[in-house]
């Protein structure tokens, strides 16, 4: 995955409307019999891994699947708790209920018949690993649910006087909560924390804030910011006339008076992925905003290995960058800001939050920064006199994340995951070869994030003990055509917008068909139309779509669905499946149109409001822009779901009569452009600043003017006739 780095170019228009009045126009067979009970599945493996959090006494359900029990054969459920104790729940088709845990948490059935844990009231014991397993008419599915409890912390405060050391101290306790709260302060000094664990498995967090005596300062706030709240909470000391304590009661919505380089970046309204490669320069946003309209820019950086630094600039505060590493904040051309990081390293992993304000309002991110980092790939073949084999092994060392490895031949294979002092992974994947094998050599494939397509290495078993001749007799024989392929379960589901009109390819597997044996896809549109493209090496081939759609081989020998012109009519589910000599892959496509916007202005007069409004307009775009202004005022947004699926968005800005400005300005956002268009409506010349009697002047002074210009016509045509 990589971040762009935009660079923004402006598109203006200009459209002047002088003194006008306008108006707003616009079936499978296949079954499973469990060779035991539900009361005793194996949960070892997983599909998926959840991590989930719940509020002490929230009542809540987690489910396994959303299949109903139409399709199921069973449901069971094994409950490992933090102290070790560890119970059963399961229902099947064919065996008896199973409930060893008998404290509340039940299998219940919902209304549409799908099956839920139901746990009434969450409490401390119940902390632990959930594993789930369901299977169905067609396969089956494993959860492992990672369960914690939240607990809301006590905040108390109080003022404690140190004589000896010619200063008092705030202190700020968030008390019994879990996890543990965040405590940070609106005012600058020497600060240190102290983290208690409790009995109960709670956390006390106490910051302690050192005050000089000649400090000149009414009371002092700590910023409390915890999970169960979706605010962060404060709590005041007064220092004023004691040198005891204070307590007052927590507020709920924070102004913080302290500068951008001590602002709190604890809960996000984004969080995002980034994946950059080991050296890569980039460029991350926490805004599309520029500085025009922007109060300050915080960044506070917490790496891997636990060390902290923050970079802020600010409108009103000196900027600050305790990082000292070459990361910066820069402004873009177009003034808007941004991190940079002129060359990735290793220890530039770890959370990076971003907190940025304006005028209406404030957002926050959470970026979750990794490294990728390239593997090196080796082969080598071990040789086993005991065991009557050889061994390929085929090597992806120093690589982030984890590289896999799959052979194009078949055998017994076993892969050893090493994690380096460096924190890449080296992954081995060994292939044993009999000795009546008859191959000349044998190719790994290797599959990374850092590299857009597999690598192969191809080790060579001439001159080794092992024999030599064709490739792997592995075959499947698909009990139906490659037209009838099921396609309900997937390995990956991607998201895909295309731009209409624009041509395409799409690819289930980067095989070739040397190695494949089908592809096949099932295309389902938005409005319930559906159609069969496939391929196989023993089927004919099948395309009921019969809209140039196709499937199109590459010169490497690829299968991709080949879309020449996309339509509206294309949006929709596509579903594709290719098996392979060592397994299959399905893929589930969510394909949907981006089609361009219309921009356009104008102004729009409301005597009796004694206002004005310019009027942006986005019409017919999908998905729906979005549009700002570059100028303050009461602004109302308007979207319409038009008959073709677009969206006509209205943004609406009142431009009271004694607004001293020229023009005003909109910016058009969309998933179409790289960059935001500007759209410019000018105000000169309207009677934006004229009052109601100047108004009629110039109406009464057109009326008037409108005979002279008639009589002088007829005049001239006489004149004309009579010579």
């Amino acid at each position: 995955m990589y971040v762009n780095k935009a660079v923004s170019t402006t598109f203006v228009l200009m459209w002047i409307m002088q003194g006008q009045e306008t108006q707003s126009s616009p079936s499978a067979t296949f079954s499973v019999t469990p060779s035991a009970s539900a009361s005793t599945k194996s949960l070892d493996y997983f599909d998926e891994e959840k991590f989930v959090s719940i509020k002490l006494g929230e009542e809540i359900n987690l489910s396994c699947t959303n299949r109903t029990w139409s399709t199921m054969l069973f449901d069971t459920w094994e409950l490992k708790h933090t102290d070790e104790m560890k119970c059963r729940i399961a229902n099947s088709n064919s065996d008896p209920a199973v409930n060893t845990c008998n404290d509340g948490r039940i299998l219940i059935s919902t209304t549409e018949g799908r099956s839920q844990l139901h746990i009434p009231s969450f409490k401390y014991t119940y902390e632990g690993i959930y594993k789930c397993q369901t299977a169905f008419q067609h396969g089956s599915h494993k959860i492992l649910f990672n369960v914690s409890v939240i607990v809301q912390p006590e905040i108390s405060g109080r003022i404690e006087y140190s004589p000896n050391d010619n200063h008092s101290v705030a202190v700020c306790e968030a008390s019994s909560g879990k996890p543990k709260a965040s405590i940070s302060w609106t005012s600058d000094g020497n600060v240190t924390d102290k983290i208690t664990y409790n009995q109960n498995r709670t956390f006390t967090v106490e910051s302690r804030l050192i005050i000089p005596y000649n400090a000149s300062m009414g009371n002092v706030t700590c910023i409390v910011s915890h999970p169960y709240w979706n605010e962060s909470q404060t709590y005041t000391i007064s220092l004023r006339g004691t040198e005891t304590q204070s307590s007052p009661s927590a507020t709920f919505s924070v102004t913080p008076s302290a500068s951008a380089s001590t602002k709190s970046l604890d809960y996000f309204d984004e969080e995002k992925f980034v994946s950059i490669k080991l050296g890569e320069e980039i460029n991350l946003s926490c805004t599309n905003r520029t500085w025009s309209t922007m109060l300050f820019d915080t960044w506070e950086l917490k790496h891997t290995d636990e060390m902290k630094c923050r970079i802020a600039n600010s409108n009103s505060d000196p900027a600050v960058n305790t990082c000292n590493d070459g990361r910066i904040l820069i402004s873009t051309t177009e003034g808007r800001s941004q991190l940079h990081i002129p060359s990735f390293k290793y220890t530039y992993e770890g959370i990076y939050k971003c907190q940025t304000a304006f005028q209406h309002g404030s957002h926050k991110i959470l970026f979750n920064v990794s490294v990728i980092v390239q593997p090196e790939i080796s082969g080598r073949i071990e040789y086993s006199p005991n065991d009557n084999h050889s061994v390929a092994v085929c090597e992806a060392s120093s690589g982030k994340p984890k590289a896999s490895i799959s052979w194009t031949s078949d055998g017994n294979v076993t892969d050893k995951i090493t994690y380096n002092q460096n924190r890449t992974f080296t992954v081995e994947s060994r292939l044993i070869i009999p000795y009546n094998a008859s191959m000349g050599n044998v190719t790994c494939v290797v599959s990374h994030p850092y590299w857009n397509e597999s690598q192969t290495y191809t080790i060579s078993l001439r001159g080794t003990e092992t024999q030599s001749s064709p490739s792997a007799t592995f075959s499947v024989t698909p009990s139906a055509s490659a037209s009838t392929k099921s396609l309900d379960y997937f390995d990956e589901e991607k998201f895909v917008s295309i731009k209409l009109g624009e041509e395409i390819n799409l690819s289930c597997t980067n095989r070739t068909w040397s190695t494949m044996l089908f592809d096949t896809w099932e295309l389902k549109h938005t409005d319930e139309m559906k159609c069969r493209i496939a391929n196989s090496n023993s089927d004919p081939a099948v395309n009921t779509c019969n809209d140039g759609r196709i499937l199109i081989n590459t010169t490497e020998g690829r299968s991709q669905l080949h879309i020449p012109s996309f339509k509206y009519t294309y949006e929709g589910i596509y579903k594709c499946q290719t098996a392979f000599h060592h397994g299959s892959h399905k893929i589930l496509f969510n394909v949907s149109v981006i089609v361009q916007p219309e921009i356009s202005g104008r102004i729009e007069y409301s005597p009796n409001d004694n206002h004005s409004v310019a009027v942006c307009e986005a019409s017919s775009g999908k998905p729906k822009a979005s549009i700002s202004w570059t100028s303050d005022g009461n602004v109302t947004d308007k979207i319409s779901y038009n008959q073709n699926r677009t969206f006509t968005v209205e943004s609406r800005l009142i431009i009271p009569y004694n607004a001293s400005m020229g023009n005003v300005t909109c910016i058009v956002s969309h998933p179409y452009w790289n960059e935001s268009q500007t759209y410019t409506i000018s105000l000169r010349g309207t009677v934006l600043g004229s009052s109601k009697e100047s108004q009629w002047i110039v109406l009464f002074a057109l009326i008037g003017f409108f005979p002279i210009y008639i009589v002088c016509i007829i005049v001239f045509l006489l004149k004309y006739e009579s010579s």
